[in-house]
């Protein structure tokens, strides 16, 4: 696993600050089914989860009881999987006599990320605090690849049916 994560704060005047950060994580790791290791471990495939953050926000004290805050965010999370092996053809038996023979053969992944704005006003008097605000959130779903069969594609038998006919 390979991360990061950088904060900047910076003082612009007695009023006024801004703080940038940007979080960076790579995840992969090797996914083993059991069931298609006992056949071939190279079936077995492998999965990778990248989420990225980056946020800029700025203060500003307009009196010690009035605050404002800003915002503006983005998060990403890239994740998926990916099978070492794609030199066989699933095979399935649509009887459930006998278990999927071959590697996962679908190659999937998806991205979502979310832009973000937000604005608050914070106001103390007395013994109360006061909050208005606004909190924005656009949400993107993007997939791609494979969610049935690989590209050698999948051979699936009946119960009954002749070999020759079967794969005709």
């Amino acid at each position: 696993m390979d991360q990061y994560s950088v904060r900047i704060d910076y003082r612009i005047s007695d009023k006024d600050s801004l703080f940038g950060r940007a979080s960076y994580i790579n995840n992969n790791a090797q996914e083993t089914d059991p069931v298609a290791a006992t056949e071939d471990p190279s079936f077995s495939g492998s999965t990778f989860n990248n989420p990225r953050n980056f946020v800029i926000g700025e203060t500003h004290i307009f009196t010690p009881n009035l605050v404002n805050r800003s915002n503006v965010s983005t998060n990403r999370r890239i994740d998926g999987f990916v099978p070492p092996s794609q030199q066989f053809t699933q095979t399935t038996f649509t009887d459930g006599s006998l278990a999927n023979w071959g590697p996962d053969t679908f190659i999937t992944g998806d991205t979502n990320t979310s832009y973000g704005l937000s604005d608050g006003l914070y106001w103390n008097k007395g013994k109360h605090a006061f909050v208005a605000g606004v909190d924005y959130h656009y949400f993107q779903m993007d997939g791609y690849g494979v969610f049935s069969t690989g590209p050698n594609g999948a051979y699936q038998f009946n119960a009954g049916t002749p070999l020759p006919e079967a794969i005709s």
